[in-house]
């Protein structure tokens, strides 16, 4: 049964001012660098999770084309082209 009082006020809290001890993951900066977008390799799009290539059409068969198809898809037309530079964050996970 309710009784009016008795349910403790719950107000959301950002995750950002979560405690460490309740964090299910920690993650541990190794390096940045900034680099031409231009720049990636084949096992950096492995490392950014582009594992197939299947649905691209004949002839453009690579992981870096994948990864251009899917870099102009979030940023737009023509955003590969003009070869930004970006961050190159790498990091472990912290146990």
């Amino acid at each position: 049964m309710y009784r009016a009082g008795a349910v403790e006020r719950w107000r959301w809290t950002p995750s950002i001012y979560m405690p460490r001890r309740l964090s299910r993951l920690a993650l541990q900066v190794i390096s940045v660098r900034l680099e031409p977008l231009h720049a990636i390799t084949e096992d950096d799009v492995l490392l950014e999770g582009i594992a197939g290539t299947e649905q691209l059409p004949p002839g453009e068969c690579s992981r870096v084309n994948a990864f251009a198809a899917l870099w102009e898809c979030l940023n737009g037309p023509g955003s590969w082209l003009r070869n930004p530079d970006v961050f190159r964050i790498e990091f472990a996970v912290k146990r």
